[in-house]
């Protein structure tokens, strides 16, 4: 069964376990190696990883809508417009290479420990270990590029932060694709899993970079959350002039604080106030390149 052109495999409880055709293509140069054991290993290793991103997300109380396994690594989903803290959010990205890193050196001591089995487990502490190094790359769509846009977005912004690990996701494509020509030119047929992998990296970096302003409308989410619990948060007043569009001022502001935007005419006194409502409601009709005190005149001053 197909899911906006995925495939679907099953359930794991309420979760969809979804295969890009990116991954099946990147396996076939290993079927074709006759390396049938790497490709079962890759996949239940995978499925371990993106499990361990679950039972994490569900300890901080996310819902996760899908699994999807994909060349390099996976993607566990949390539903759209959770609310989730920044620090929660690099917590959730980094269990994966954690569990990675937990199952080589589990195989490793079980080699010691038995003396029995060792070109089996050396195999798998092997793919564990790439699994966790790759996915610790700080680039989108890998692990680290999340969990550096998570940590990184307090100080530079969310826009800020995005571009920086998105840019790095395709300087990594960009690499892999030229590794690839040079392992294809050497006779190494996994140069082709190198070239199969570049472009849907770079897809996906570019994918994750045209997400941000959905990433606000969840921080948004969060915020309204904590409001709802704590009855109080700080505030954070940034001066716009009136002809500055939202999306510029998005760029300057850091998830987890409230704002509120004090806009300013040519002489520089106050017209009004925009609060984390009206930029919500702004943003959720793709206004995000309208100027504030337009945004100020629809939805805030009556």
């Amino acid at each position: 069964m197909l899911k906006r052109g995925k495939i679907r495999l099953g359930r794991i409880g309420n979760i969809d376990l979804l295969i890009s055709p990116f991954f099946i293509l990147w396996l076939i140069p290993t079927v074709l190696l006759g390396q049938g054991g790497l490709v079962l290993a890759l996949f239940t290793m995978l499925t371990l990883h993106e499990l361990s991103h679950v039972a994490v997300a569900l300890a901080f109380h996310c819902r996760v809508a899908e699994i999807e396994l994909m060349p390099m690594g996976g993607v566990a989903r949390l539903e759209a417009n959770l609310p989730v803290r920044p620090q929660a959010e690099a917590t959730i990205a980094l269990a994966g290479p954690v569990c990675s890193l937990a199952l080589a050196f589990t195989c490793v001591a079980l080699f010691y420990g038995l003396g029995r089995y060792g070109p089996q487990l050396q195999f798998l502490a092997n793919v564990n270990l790439s699994i966790a190094f790759i996915n610790l790359i700080p680039a989108m769509p890998l692990d680290g590029g999340r969990a550096m846009r998570a940590l990184l977005s307090r100080a530079l912004g969310l826009k800020k932060a995005t571009h920086l690990v998105v840019s790095l996701g395709k300087v990594l494509s960009l690499g892999l694709g030229a590794m690839g020509i040079v392992l294809l030119q050497g006779g190494q047929a996994a140069g082709l899993s190198y070239l199969l992998a570049a472009p849907y990296i770079f897809l996906c970096a570019l994918a994750e970079g045209k997400a941000t302003p959905y990433l606000w409308m969840r921080d948004m989410n969060y915020k309204e959350l904590a409001l709802q619990q704590q009855g109080f948060l700080p505030v954070q007043t940034i001066a716009v002039r009136g002809d500055i569009p939202l999306q510029d001022v998005l760029n300057r502001m850091a998830p987890s604080r409230y704002y509120q935007i004090l806009i300013l005419d040519r002489q520089n006194a106050a017209r009004g106030v925009l609060g984390e409502r009206e930029i919500g409601l702004a943003l959720s009709e793709g206004m995000g390149h309208i100027a504030v005190a337009r945004i100020y005149q629809m939805y805030a001053k009556n």
